[in-house]
């Protein structure tokens, strides 16, 4: 754990960005001078709105219970289904087993759903996809009816 909210900071352009602040500035969208403020010799606290860019930022991936205290994983771990992604924070260890517990069971809880939400969707397409069919049906049918009573 690094001690500082600084330190974490330059660690995430470190492990991330290979080091580099202004490719850390870049993806973020923070000014780079603010950001070399905050990881160089000033260190400079950094503000609500860095530290929210930063968080927010979903190629970065950061935790932002590790960013503020120094707990946990830097990165948020990512359950996917299909296209659907759920990002949820590790769970910290000093919370005991039991938060540990109902974290593991509200993950798969939340996947079951996720799959579900799926299956749902497939089975609305199927349905507007039948919908569709029997209309262009009833269409031809009128169609049909009215071609021969001009007929008759």
């Amino acid at each position: 754990m690094e001690n500082s909210i600084n330190q974490r900071i330059k660690l995430i352009a470190d492990k991330l960005c290979d080091g580099n602040i202004s490719e850390l500035a870049r993806i973020s969208g923070i000014n780079q001078p603010a950001l070399r403020d905050i990881v160089g010799k000033k260190q400079a606290k950094p503000r609500f709105e860095i530290l929210n860019r930063i968080v927010d930022n979903s190629t970065l991936n950061v935790c932002g219970d590790w960013i503020l205290t120094g707990k946990g994983s830097m990165q948020r771990r990512i359950y996917s289904v299909d296209s659907e992604v759920l990002i949820a924070s590790e769970p910290q260890i000093e919370y005991g087993n039991m938060y540990k517990e109902k974290f593991i069971d509200l993950s798969e809880k939340m996947n079951e759903i996720l799959l579900e939400n799926r299956d749902l969707r497939i089975e609305i397409g199927e349905l507007k996809s039948k919908k569709s069919t029997n209309a262009d049906m009833t269409s031809d049918a009128k169609t049909a009816t009215q071609q021969t009573g001009t007929q008759g």
